[in-house]
């Protein structure tokens, strides 16, 4: 009776290990990060986000652990729906965002268009305005 009380005790630890040592499914694979050094010994760092399906839904660089470079977000289906350009950690060059419109029919959701947000930076300040265009389907 002792041994089985034991085998029974063991069987809940080993359980229990299984069950917190294990990664959610959605999560792995979800993050990659690649790392060199140029000559001039500047740390670059290349972040990529996945979406559960494997799409790519995001993906920038930073240099010595500021934002440089080109920073795109995606959609599921591959789409840009966020994109902007940084210098030294600031903001630099357009800012494009994509906000779809969907349309709600009977519980039914349609994508009826998006509207397309640009914004000019320069040494991370506003110089143009947000701008607004509109695209239908």
């Amino acid at each position: 009776m002792k041994n089985i009380n034991n085998i029974y005790i063991l069987s809940i630890f080993i359980i229990l290990f299984i069950i917190t040592s294990c990664n959610n499914p959605q999560e792995k694979n979800n993050n990659s990060k690649a790392t060199y050094r140029s000559s001039n010994k500047i740390a670059v760092d290349t972040f990529r986000r996945y979406y559960p399906s494997g799409t790519l839904k995001e993906i920038y660089t930073e240099k010595n652990n500021k934002p440089d470079g080109l920073h795109r977000i995606y959609s599921e289906n591959g789409d840009i729906i966020y994109e902007v350009n940084y210098k030294n950690g600031k903001k630099h060059g357009y800012k494009f965002e994509k906000i779809e419109m969907i349309y709600y029919n009977k519980n039914k959701a349609q994508v009826i268009g998006a509207l397309i947000k640009k914004t000019k930076y320069s040494n991370g300040n506003v110089i143009i305005k947000t701008k607004i265009d509109t695209i239908m389907y």
